[in-house]
């Protein structure tokens, strides 16, 4: 945050300072199966983001409440199996409950003797006994070998990144890894990436197990691979090379596996030409905001997207933490400085401040002699301090004194 502050304190010095958004499924879940002498084990990885699920505040944290659900009725005997479990949620602060990338995972399992069932997956919440989320789909144990996972490895362990075959768009490294009988298990494997306007080769870098478990710990889905040599292959961290978008994966013309990547948590003032322009001006001179707003067309977020590049902390990746970081800043702000004026929070002077220093170290609010209320800013490590005053009473702070 240190970083990403001063460079945008540097950018403003020397500047002399919608894509819609996608509806997104109520449940995320994928499921896989084992072969067993008995049958199968189905294995049903469900991840709920928070911001999907209701929190109560409690004393001084936020608590959620939650039950997951699964069902599965065989269609040959009509024969009902279920597994399931409740959960408790707490997080210290509200922000944490909107986080799309905070979320609660459940791995249930279930024995299987046939073939073919209809399964019903439910989401509760236990405080208000409503269900978040229902859906059933038919599973075809025929149907269920996994041809590829998506995973994030951490500490020597691979984390199932169950988001119905998405990868999100972050700064975080994602690895993929792909089943092919074609290849020797001794060889590397070599695949194309390909989506609209991008196509990108990988190597495999080491080779997986061919058969797997899972288990759960406190950060998420375990994949175990249950032997050292197989024919999965593991290419890592193929996300820090991918835009987003949607990808088809094909070895030797043969398609393999398919994706999306997908920035789940971009921020809304990202999300439409008008407010990220805005937002740009703040920190940018005029003649370069209206040059990039005369070239805006149906590939306006490409051009602003190129516009960042030149400030783009980590260039060898897609990912820009600070375009990022710029633009979540102009969320807040238009989330908590818009007033009862129709004033949008990009417009008012706290905004502008927010929007190039970021959260200021402090914050003091008193009354003037007037009964006018006033709102001192103090940033330690740049030593400044903007004073703002509520002049008309409506919530609008006007900068007095820097």
């Amino acid at each position: 945050m240190k970083k990403l502050t001063l460079f945008l304190v540097a950018l403003f010095a020397l500047s002399a300072l919608c894509q819609k958004r996608k509806i997104e499924p109520s449940l995320l879940f994928e499921y896989y199966c084992t072969e067993t002498n008995n049958g199968g084990v189905l294995d049903f990885c469900c991840r709920q983001p928070y911001d999907r699920i209701s929190f109560l505040k409690q004393n001084d944290e936020y608590v959620a409440k939650v039950s997951i659900s699964l069902e599965l009725k065989d269609s040959v005997t009509n024969e009902i199996i279920r597994s399931g479990e409740m959960r408790t949620i707490t997080v210290n602060a509200f922000d944490e409950t909107l986080n799309r990338n905070n979320a609660m995972q459940s791995l249930l399992e279930l024995q299987l003797k046939h073939k073919t069932y209809l399964a019903t997956i439910t989401l509760t919440d236990l405080q208000n006994n409503k269900d978040i989320a229902s859906q059933k789909i038919r599973v075809n144990f025929n149907n269920l070998k996994p041809e590829f996972f998506l995973i994030k490895e951490t500490n020597d362990k691979f984390y199932l990144v169950n988001e119905r075959k998405t990868i999100p768009f972050t700064s975080s490294n994602y690895s993929l890894l792909v089943h092919s009988a074609a290849v020797s298990p001794q060889s590397e494997m070599k695949i194309s990436c390909i989506s609209q306007t991008d196509t990108l080769q990988f190597s495999s870098t080491s080779i997986a197990g061919d058969d797997f478990s899972f288990k759960q710990d406190s950060m998420g889905i375990v994949l175990q691979p249950n032997k050292k040599e197989g024919n999965y292959f593991l290419f890592k961290n193929i996300s820090q090379s991918l835009p987003e978008g949607r990808y088809v994966v094909k070895s030797n013309d043969t398609e393999v596996a398919a994706f999306e990547v997908r920035w789940w948590d971009k921020p809304f003032s990202l999300q439409n030409p008008v407010s990220a322009l805005k937002a740009l001006s703040i920190i940018e001179s005029k003649t370069v905001v209206d040059s990039l707003k005369d070239n805006f067309g149906k590939n306006w977020y490409s051009i602003l997207f190129s516009y960042w590049q030149k400030h783009d902390p980590t260039p060898s990746t897609k990912f820009n933490e600070l375009l990022s970081e710029f633009y979540q800043r102009a969320d807040y702000v238009l989330r908590h400085y818009s007033n009862f004026s129709n004033i949008d929070g990009l417009s008012t002077d706290r905004g502008k401040v927010f929007v190039k220093l970021g959260a200021p170290t402090k914050i003091d609010q008193r009354a003037a002699e007037n009964g006018k209320m006033l709102e001192i800013w103090f940033y330690k490590e740049l030593n400044k301090t903007f004073l703002f005053k509520d002049v008309t009473g409506n919530g609008n702070f006007i900068l007095v004194k820097e």
